[in-house]
């Protein structure tokens, strides 16, 4: 009796264990099942609740970073006059952001902004210029801040050095005496009048100056032209055609002086001579012809007078 309730007793927990491990084993199924979940959509025009949306509105999937970031590469020249002047700027967008209305500003000792040139847009891994017109009123080794702007708002700084120079310094203009350069220009038209006749009395001795006649008909342009600059007011331009025309008298003066007359030769001088004994002859004959038709008309007029007095005689005799 005792041994079988004890046996009763260890079958119902045999039972107990078996139904136990079986809920275990159940509960463990259930456990593993994956339980799926809803896909996100994270795409332009459609962007759910859970993706991420940076400042340029472009959808992304969940952790997604939005870094905005520029980088400035350069900026030319590093070197400049004092004065105005346009810095060109080049920005690289490195990071993850498209950004828009990227601009930049440039500060420092003696510098001051004066315009700039924005860029609409700088898309990710893009590079582009802005341009910064500053006036630079102190020389040397500058320290200059360039701020870069976008979307009005000052995102990034960069600091770094700009090198101002003097300016040239430029030779005072001279100072042309007017009154000088008119009573000149008036010494040189005398000279020019007296080499000219000069010229004339030369050619008429029979000099050799035919080319000294083009070198004449060249200053005289000269001359036109320079009073005409004079006229105008440009001194500079008839200061410049003073020079030219004093030296190309002096030219001509000394030209004229040189001159020599050519020797002539045998053939030339009986030329010459047949040429004046032929002439002397033809003076001869006209002068004999002259003669003969003068003498000739005479006796005529001294045959028609007696003529007329017969007539007469010989009228008078026959009334009588």
């Amino acid at each position: 009796m005792k041994y079988s309730a004890i046996f009763t007793i260890l079958i119902l927990m045999g039972t107990v264990l078996v139904f136990a491990q079986e809920n275990t084993t159940s509960e463990a199924n259930v456990t593993a099942s994956p339980v799926e979940e809803p896909q996100l959509v994270c795409k332009t025009g459609q962007c759910e609740n859970g993706c991420i949306k940076c400042s340029d509105r472009e959808c992304h999937d969940p952790g997604f970073q939005c870094i905005e970031e520029i980088t400035l590469d350069k900026f030319f020249p590093n070197k400049v006059t004092m004065g105005e002047t346009q810095l060109n700027i080049v920005l690289r967008n490195t990071g993850t952001v498209n950004l828009d209305d990227i601009y930049a500003s440039v500060s420092g000792d003696g510098i001051a902004m004066l315009d700039k040139i924005s860029v609409e847009k700088l898309n990710v891994g893009d590079k582009d210029y802005v341009f910064a017109k500053i006036n630079a009123s102190k020389s040397g080794t500058i320290d200059i801040v360039i701020k870069i702007y976008v979307a009005g708002n000052v995102k990034f700084k960069y600091v770094d050095q700009l090198i101002v120079a003097e300016p040239p310094k430029t030779a005072p203009a001279d100072v042309i005496n007017v009154t000088m350069l008119n009573s000149e220009f008036e010494q040189l038209k005398q000279k020019y009048r007296d080499l000219e006749q000069l010229y004339q009395d030369k050619k008429t001795q029979g000099y050799p100056v035919d080319l000294i006649y083009d070198n004449l008909r060249a200053v005289f342009n000269h001359i036109t032209e320079t009073q005409s600059f004079l006229l105008q007011g440009d001194y500079k331009k008839a200061q410049i055609g003073l020079g030219v025309i004093s030296s190309n008298l002096d030219d001509i003066e000394e030209q004229l002086n040189e001159v020599r007359k050519e020797k002539e030769t045998l053939s030339g001088k009986v030329k010459n001579n047949l040429l004046f004994f032929g002439s002397l002859a033809a003076a001869l004959v006209s002068i004999f012809t002259a003669y003969k038709l003068i003498q000739g008309s005479v006796d005529r007029k001294k045959l028609l007078e007696l003529h007329k007095r017969i007539i007469s005689r010989k009228k008078k005799k026959n009334k009588k």
